[in-house]
């Protein structure tokens, strides 16, 4: 009994080797079909490669109305990155791809058969496209393949399907050019300088939107920052064709730029117009209070307003340069709250005049919202969900920036009347005797001084901006232009043909066992 227990749990590999011997014409036409249909399918099989590109990032200051020193530094809490990481947003962004593929004609791919189960992805030169109407690929929601046949006589054979392979057209033996109608506008399938007469040529071509064309650049494109301690924005896009990779990296590159400067432009242009209605207010201002200081004079029959220096000693003088500054801070705060507060500014960028450092980098970033709200507005449609986020952001923005401005005005506001109070008392205290028109005439000289110093001040900004627009430069400097790294992506040919004839090798043995557990008879005396 135990005998043959022992007989029952010996595996005889020596007999299965022999079982699989017997059958090597199964091994040798499993691997010959795995083989050869790896070998068949890998006969158009392109390696894509990396294509890769850098761009710093400079951070500076380009507002006129942004040089002030501040109260405090926001930079230290929330970093550099944090900016770099909203020029990722930009940099990759649905309207600039948009812009990108329109430029760079992408919603078209040209794919030319070159033999037996062997095409590849054309750029930039193909021997066929496709034209259509201006205007029809900003609108063109779905994708529409023409596949384009030409004999050796030049004639071709046209077949366009659109989504779910639904066939819209099929011709035969037409001569190019050829219009072709479609349930989404009429086509023209040409031919191209680089098309070889006299030969046969089978191509695809597909004919995409711009927005769809641009939706494929955001899933294939990735933009990343290159070290968490840098401002560096590194792009890399994974394509069978180096030449296209090369082009969309270098056109996204310059679109980015080109895009600063005109945002820069756009800002400066509003600033100027916002700088100069100020300076007319101030001056007519300035006009009103030395007419009045001129009629005070004459009618209080002062003569010497050098008197005023008797009066000057330190404590006063610090507390006079200090009202003097606190006014000028209130006065710039309190114009920053009203724009927040005025409804009919909601689409305009925000002058960046107070003194608050925290202030003006918030009210940069919302303006960087309002720049971005203006470009998507050129492009994106009605109900927009991309769009109607924007605008939450940039209410909130506004709302928390209103309630900020509010906030630091009534502290700017209280610490003025300390300092009006202090001077009060000083004053009271050098000179009880001081006559009321004297202290009437320092108020008058002191509204003169500190409308002189924000129209002095804005007259600086309107020189700064003027400079600026004139000299703008884009906030990338390119480090690397689009490179393609030398080691191909994926799996070689050869080890594709690999991994082929090792399953080539396992199917037989598994398809014997599979027999074997199935079997219902016995096939020898031992069994």
């Amino acid at each position: 009994m135990a005998q043959r227990k022992a007989n029952s749990d010996y595996i005889d590999i020596a007999g299965i080797l022999r079982g699989y011997l017997s059958k090597w014409y199964l091994f040798v036409v499993s691997i010959v079909i795995c083989v050869g249909g790896a070998f068949l399918l890998t006969q158009g099989y392109q390696r894509p490669v990396a294509v890769m590109a850098n761009i710093l990032i400079s951070q500076d200051s380009d507002s006129p109305l942004a040089n002030s020193p501040g109260l405090g530094s926001m930079s230290a809490l929330f970093g550099s990155n944090a900016y770099v990481d909203d020029e990722i947003f930009i940099i990759s962004s649905h309207s600039l791809y948009r812009e990108v593929a329109k430029d760079l004609q992408l919603n078209k791919t040209h794919i030319v058969k070159a033999g037996f189960m062997k095409s590849y992805l054309a750029y930039p030169d193909f021997p066929i496209d496709v034209t259509a109407a201006p205007g029809l690929a900003d609108t063109l929601s779905v994708s529409i393949s023409f596949k384009v046949k030409v004999n050796e006589k030049g004639m071709a054979d046209i077949t366009v399907k659109g989504p779910k392979k639904a066939v819209y057209a099929k011709v035969e033996d037409v001569k190019l050019p050829y219009e072709v109608k479609t349930p989404y506008g009429n086509y023209t399938v040409v031919t191209t300088p680089s098309f070889p007469k006299g030969e046969k040529v089978n191509t695809t071509v597909i004919f995409d939107g711009y927005e769809g064309a641009a939706e494929s650049m955001t899933k294939e494109i990735e933009a990343g920052i290159a070290s968490r301690k840098s401002n560096v924005i590194t792009l890399e896009y994974d394509t069978p064709n180096p030449e296209l990779g090369t082009a969309i990296l270098n056109e996204i590159l310059k679109k980015y730029n080109e895009r600063g400067v005109r945002e820069k432009n756009e800002s400066g242009s509003k600033t100027g117009v916002f700088i100069a209605d100020r300076l007319e207010i101030i001056g007519t201002q300035l006009s009103d209070v030395e007419m009045r200081i001129q009629k005070y004079k004459i009618d209080n029959n002062i003569a010497d307003p050098a008197v005023e220096a008797e009066y000057q000693q330190v404590k006063r003088g610090e507390l006079d340069k200090a009202l003097l500054e606190q006014e000028a801070n209130v006065e710039m705060l309190r114009i920053t709250r009203n724009y927040f507060a005025d409804s009919l500014r909601m689409d305009e960028l925000v002058p960046v005049i107070v003194e608050n450092e925290g202030l003006q980098q918030a009210i940069a970033a919302y303006n960087d919202l309002i720049m971005e709200r203006i470009e998507l507005r050129k492009h994106a449609k009605s109900g927009n969900v991309a769009l109607s986020n924007l605008n939450d952001r940039i209410n909130l923005k506004r709302s928390n920036l209103y309630k900020s401005a509010d906030k630091t005005l009534h502290q700017g506001e209280a610490a003025l009347y300390d300092l009006r109070r202090q001077l009060g008392l000083t004053t009271s205290y050098l000179g009880g005797n001081v006559p009321v028109q004297e202290r009437e005439f320092r108020d008058m000289l002191r509204q003169l001084e500190m409308l002189s110093q924000l129209y002095t001040f804005l007259l600086e900004r309107q020189v700064e901006n003027s400079m600026m627009m004139a000299n703008s430069i884009s906030k990338g400097k390119i480090i690397d232009e689009a490179y393609v790294i030398s080691d191909p992506l994926g799996v070689s040919r050869k080890v594709l043909l690999l991994i082929a004839f090792f399953f080539g090798l396992i199917i037989p043995p598994i398809i014997l066992i599979v027999r074997k557990l199935l079997r219902d008879k016995f096939d020898s005396r031992a069994e």
